[in-house]
């Protein structure tokens, strides 16, 4: 994720134009997808425990007042109080990382005013 940052000569940026996230998710049974994330509006990061694996068993994506939300579990309904690695972002597409990338990129953008 990019953001604000300190320069060599110590000059604090604070400026955040370009707020990105990548997120790739490699799988046994399909192609490596890349999901892309541009104008990430909040990042919420849930790691497996110490005792389990971190498979994915199913994702959810909302668009609900032209932000785009990714939930890393199943769901019909946006829910910001379960502990689930979420994605929010105006912006998000998607490829697939071992096919051939021009006829396998996926869009989907919120318009932003």
């Amino acid at each position: 994720m990019r953001g604000a940052y300190v320069d060599n000569d110590n000059s604090m940026y604070v400026t955040a134009s370009v707020r990105k996230v990548n997120m790739i998710i490699d799988s046994q049974w399909c192609d490596t997808v890349e999901l892309v994330f541009e104008g990430v509006t909040s990042l919420t990061l849930k790691p497996s425990g110490d005792n389990y694996g971190a498979d994915i068993y199913g994702a959810s994506l909302f668009i609900e007042n032209e932000i785009i939300s990714f939930v890393d579990s199943y769901a019909e309904v946006l829910d910001c109080s379960e502990g689930d690695t979420r994605i929010s972002a105006y912006s998000m597409c998607w490829k697939f990382k071992k096919m051939s990338e021009a006829n396998n990129l996926g869009s989907s953008r919120a318009k932003r005013h």
